[in-house]
C-alpha cells in the first residue's frame, strides 16, 4: 500500500528521494494566482532542502512547466486584450517579442533552479510506452512520472489528484490525498 504524507512529514520519509511534478514546480517558481500552495510548497522546499532531503525531476517535467508558464503567459496576454476577436493565436504569441521574453524569463528560471535538482532521466521501452497508452485518469507524462517514482522509490511531490489511486508514495497539501 502507498504511504500518503502531508508536507509537514518530511521525518516519515527521511533518507527517500522526492520527486517533484510540473504542478509543484509552477506553483514554486512562477505566479499562479494560488497563494496558499505557493506559500505551502515553498515552505516544503525551503524544508527539503535544510533537511537534505534530495530532489529530482526529469526532462519531461522541466518541458511540460516550461510549456504550461508560457500557456500561462499568453492566456495572460490574451485577458488583457480583452473582448478583441483577433486575439494571437498562442504560436503567435510564441513567436512575438512578449512571447520571446517570456520564453526567456521562464528559462532562466528553469535554468536556475536545475542545481538544487538530480536530474533523473529514462529510456522508455516500446513495452513501457504501450503500457502507458491504456486509458484512464493519467495522461501519458504522468504515467512516465509514476514509472520514474516506482522504480527509484520515490516519493512524489505532487499536488495533481489524478495520482490518487496511483500506487506510489506520494506528498502533498491537496486533500485529495487526505
Amino acid at each position: 500500500m502507498a504511504a500518503r504524507y502531508r508536507l509537514y512529514e518530511l521525518a516519515r520519509f527521511a533518507g527517500r528521494t522526492v520527486f517533484f511534478d510540473t504542478n509543484i514546480l509552477i506553483y514554486l517558481f512562477w505566479p499562479t494566482g494560488n497563494a496558499r500552495c505557493e506559500m505551502d510548497y515553498a515552505k516544503f522546499l525551503s524544508a527539503c532542502i535544510k533537511g537534505g532531503i534530495p530532489m529530482a525531476l526529469d526532462f519531461l517535467v522541466v518541458s511540460e512547466a516550461a510549456n504550461r508558464m508560457l500557456r500561462a503567459e499568453y492566456e495572460k496576454a490574451c485577458a488583457r486584450m480583452g473582448d478583441l476577436k483577433d486575439k494571437p493565436r498562442f504560436k503567435s504569441f510564441r513567436d512575438s517579442e512578449d512571447g520571446r521574453q517570456a520564453q526567456a524569463d521562464i528559462y532562466a528560471v528553469l535554468s536556475k533552479i536545475l542545481v538544487r535538482f538530480m536530474v533523473i532521466g529514462k529510456a522508455f521501452s516500446a513495452d513501457d510506452i504501450a503500457g502507458f497508452l491504456a486509458v484512464d485518469r493519467l495522461d501519458l507524462v504522468d504515467k512516465a512520472i509514476a514509472d520514474i517514482c516506482r522504480g527509484n522509490d520515490f516519493v512524489l511531490a505532487t499536488h495533481d489528484a489524478d495520482f490518487a489511486a496511483v500506487d506510489i508514495d506520494i506528498v502533498s497539501a491537496s486533500l485529495a490525498y487526505s
